[in-house]
């Protein structure tokens, strides 16, 4: 189930602190779960989940891609990449405040659905040359976009703040039916901004 290509239906738990230069592919249509951070000695080379089931995340540095299947996400503290992609296919649900940074290179930030479930949580997103793509809906406290080529959200967004801070020619799109903004609006980019509705 770990690192090959069986697919199995067991809960994986990793209790401890994961490092090293290689690759971990976790494939269950369980439960996946990191108690600790990994690749926070030693990075990763990347972490891959298979498409079934539910992970849940602490801190995760890899060199290079991260790619999470699974049907749900629990997300905590800081996903790490060097100029790779950060794909993360479920349902997402942060745990805390989630910084997803690529590096300064050309690694994507790609989101299905993504909530704080009420819990005031922001959601950070750094991804340098890349792109950042968002194909459900958004319901979280802050959403900050520090850095891309483009931001794009599918859905509907629905957000405390709103703040984007690429200092070069971002563009930012909201295609969603329905985007809510209730508190602070600040695009500081230097790209078009569209709001769908």
């Amino acid at each position: 189930c770990v690192t090959g290509v069986q697919t199995c239906a067991l809960p994986i738990s990793f209790t401890g602190a994961v490092d090293g230069g290689q690759t971990l592919a976790v494939n269950t249509t369980g439960a996946t779960l990191f108690s600790a951070a990994a690749g926070g000695t030693t990075p990763l080379t990347s972490l891959i989940t298979n498409a079934a089931g539910s992970v849940s995340l602490q801190t995760v540095t890899t060199t290079g891609v991260q790619t999470y299947g699974d049907a749900t996400a629990t997300l905590n503290g800081t996903l790490t990449t060097t100029n790779s992609n950060v794909t993360v296919s479920g349902a997402a649900t942060l745990a805390s405040t989630v910084n997803i940074t690529t590096g300064a290179g050309a690694g994507n930030i790609s989101l299905a659905a993504v909530t704080d479930a009420g819990n005031s949580f922001d959601l950070v997103l750094t991804a340098g040359g890349g792109s950042i793509a968002g194909s459900g809906t958004v319901s979280l406290d802050d959403l900050e976009l520090i850095s891309g080529t483009s931001a794009a959200f599918a859905d509907s967004v629905t957000v405390g703040d709103v703040i984007t801070r690429g200092t070069g020619a971002m563009t930012v799109t909201f295609n969603g039916a329905a985007n809510t903004f209730v508190r602070q609006v600040d695009f500081e980019n230097t790209g078009r901004v569209t709001i769908g509705d």
